[in-house]
């Protein structure tokens, strides 16, 4: 009777010994690796809002018919804001379809004098407003954990309006022109830098040239009128891109 209960406490032994040695054997317990979320594989659409800050360029401005040339043509710099909706069609090619408007921007310039005496100029002002619409293609270039350069170009319309068009001559006698707009074709070059907060979620920051093209003021009694040529603008904007789905 003693040796079979020794046999059972030698097997209950040798079977507790035997588990750190069976439980060495067992594979270790790997926790999978979190993988982030693939920013650049989202596609579908996507609304936008800019704003930005527009550098004009001199415009070449003439009167009567091209035979009076301004001088010292300034046109002040001025702010946009703008909206857009679009679509991610891959993770290199994007286009979308904007609107924007830039605020009232003074221009300022004058006419020489031939018939005084020494160098006298006229004071010429007016003021210029512009809308733009363009339909936009873009190539993203890559990306860089989140940051995605991109180079485009867009091609559309430009409303560009002309008022309070004022002069005064060296004589102190004045000059006034009615008001006017045109609509123009327009095009845009683009490069910029996105950053994607998230998959919805995208900072967007550019450099824009922008050609409105021309306008030109209302005849006066004459038949003639002020015009302004090669208006064009560098826009640095930034807004932010939300993809609906």
């Amino acid at each position: 009777m003693g040796s079979h209960r020794s046999l059972k406490y030698i097997a209950a032994v040798a079977a507790f010994a035997a588990t750190p040695a069976f439980a060495a054997d067992l594979p270790p317990i790997v926790e999978p690796p979190l993988v982030p979320p693939i920013l650049e594989d989202v596609s579908g659409w996507y609304i936008r809002g800019d704003i930005g800050y527009v550098d004009f360029d001199d415009p070449d401005v003439t009167f009567g018919n091209g035979k009076v040339h301004f001088e010292k043509e300034d046109l002040d710099d001025t702010f946009l804001v703008g909206a857009g909706f679009g679509y991610k069609f891959n993770k290199f090619l994007r286009g979308d379809i904007t609107i924007d408007y830039r605020f009232e921007s003074d221009f300022s310039g004058g006419t020489r004098c031939f018939s005084c005496s020494g160098v006298q100029f006229s004071r010429e002002e007016s003021a210029i407003t512009t809308w733009t619409g363009l339909v936009n293609g873009y190539l993203d270039l890559g990306y860089f954990h989140g940051f995605s350069p991109y180079v485009g170009g867009g091609v559309g319309f430009a409303h560009v309006a002309v008022d309070d068009v004022f002069g005064v001559n060296p004589d102190g006698s004045t000059t006034n022109l009615e008001s006017n707009s045109e609509t123009n074709f327009a095009y845009a070059l683009m490069a910029g830098v996105s950053y994607a907060f998230s998959d919805h979620l995208i900072l967007d920051a550019n450099y824009r040239y922008v050609d409105f093209g021309e306008v030109e003021t209302d005849p006066d009694v004459n038949g003639d009128t002020v015009e302004f040529d090669d208006l064009t603008a560098n826009e640095f904007r930034v807004g932010l891109r939300y993809v609906i789905y």
